[in-house]
């Protein structure tokens, strides 16, 4: 019993003295830097396609919510609005609750009635679909923490925002949004 309680101690001890590295390898993103052109993003932006999100900073969508939205969810998708708004570099996009709905077009985040037909079988866990119907827009994962990333997700790979660091997000100048 001696020696299994001193191997043991020996071993425990043992486990808190290794030493842990810390990672000198940096993110190389200056060529992507270099090569980053904003007035070219621009001008993709204003191509015509299937939905006009923002024509010369003004929109007919509003951003909705569910009713029963947590405080927590909320406050990512009045930080959304905010990121759009920011984008056009006007205050044109609103946050709704879905019974207040006023706009033609909308963004739907999460759950929503509007967003019952989405089809979630495909989903996993912390996966979000974006999909597009009749010119709307809808943001929508299995639990409210995945349509959160869900709403980060579409500002990253559809309107070009860069979550940089944690103090500091790149957001582009998008007076017209075409996707």
């Amino acid at each position: 019993l001696v020696f299994v309680m001193c191997f043991s101690v020996a071993v425990l001890s043992g486990c808190n003295s290794k030493e842990v590295k810390k990672s000198t390898t940096q993110l190389d993103i200056s060529s992507y830097i270099d090569d980053y052109n904003e007035e070219e993003i621009r001008e993709q932006f204003k191509v015509d396609k299937d939905i006009c999100l923002v024509k010369d900073q003004a929109t007919n969508y509003s951003v909705i919510v569910p009713n029963n939205s947590s405080e927590l969810f909320f406050k990512n998708a009045s930080d959304f609005v905010s990121y759009l708004n920011k984008i056009v570099d006007k205050d044109i996009f609103s946050l709704e609750n879905e019974t207040s709905l006023k706009s033609k077009n909308f963004i739907s985040l999460g759950n929503t009635n509007l967003s019952n037909n989405i089809d979630m079988t495909s989903v996993e866990n912390d996966g979000y679909v974006i999909k597009t119907h009749n010119n709307n827009i809808f943001i929508k994962g299995n639990s409210e923490e995945s349509s959160i990333n869900g709403m980060y997700g579409f500002l990253e790979s559809y309107l070009e925002v860069m979550f940089v660091r944690s103090d500091y997000t790149y957001t582009p100048y998008l007076p017209t949004i075409y996707l």
